[in-house]
């Protein structure tokens, strides 16, 4: 965690539930462990009595130009907070699309999963056209099919989440629910599935090995 400066917080706490607690020397103490020199003037102690009222009051206002706060570390360390937020929510972003796709299939709603594709996504093997007939016809042989995902759902690579699931449907023959896990011990078996974004579409669909590293 790094240190977060009174300028730095304004800039990404859209989004974000922040508080703000520090102490006006401490602040000073810690930029001299960074070889920051901050004058303590009096127009720098009112912009962070001003700066503390506003978060406090949820009000965003204009980042004051503070004395000093110019430097190269600390432009350094608001880039590396821009960066961090930007993670975070793409984070989320990927999270909640995996569980609207879970939705969709639940619901049986293949129009919406359908408008979430990339132009050249490939879903479960299908690609093109085929993807449209392909997953209609499985929906249609696999009666009240229903999937649930097992715990958090793992961001592996920037547009890339995965997630172990379990899915059950009517068999058509015995009238039975079967269930089949992702991961099952018994049958040595661990997959995950995996989707792979570009932007907020989707453009693979798969259900892959998990691939322990040691």
């Amino acid at each position: 965690m790094g240190i977060y400066y009174p300028s730095t917080l304004l800039d990404y706490r859209e989004g974000l539930e922040l508080e703000l607690r520090f102490i006006f020397d401490e602040v000073i103490e810690r930029a001299k462990v960074h070889g920051i020199d901050i004058p303590v003037t009096a127009k720098l102690v009112n912009d962070l009595h001003k700066l503390q009222d506003d978060v406090q009051s949820e009000t965003p206002a204009e980042t004051p130009a503070f004395d000093g706060l110019t430097c190269g570390a600390f432009k350094l360390e608001k880039l590396k907070m821009g960066e961090q937020a930007k993670r975070l929510s793409r984070f989320a972003f990927l999270k909640s699309k995996a569980f609207e796709f879970i939705k969709y299939k639940n619901a049986g709603d293949l129009a919406s999963i359908f408008s979430n594709l990339t132009p050249n996504a490939e879903v479960y093997g299908l690609k093109g056209d085929s993807i449209e007939t392909g997953l209609t016809d499985f929906f249609e042989n696999y009666k009240e099919l229903h999937h649930e995902i097992i715990g958090e759902p793992i961001i592996t690579l920037p547009d890339t989440v995965e997630y172990r699931f379990v899915k059950s449907w009517i068999d058509g023959e015995c009238g039975e629910r079967k269930v089949w896990e992702s991961r099952d011990e018994e049958k040595g078996r661990d997959k995950v599935e995996r989707l792979i974004f570009c932007e907020d579409k989707l453009l693979a669909v798969s259900v892959v090995e998990v691939i322990e590293f040691t």
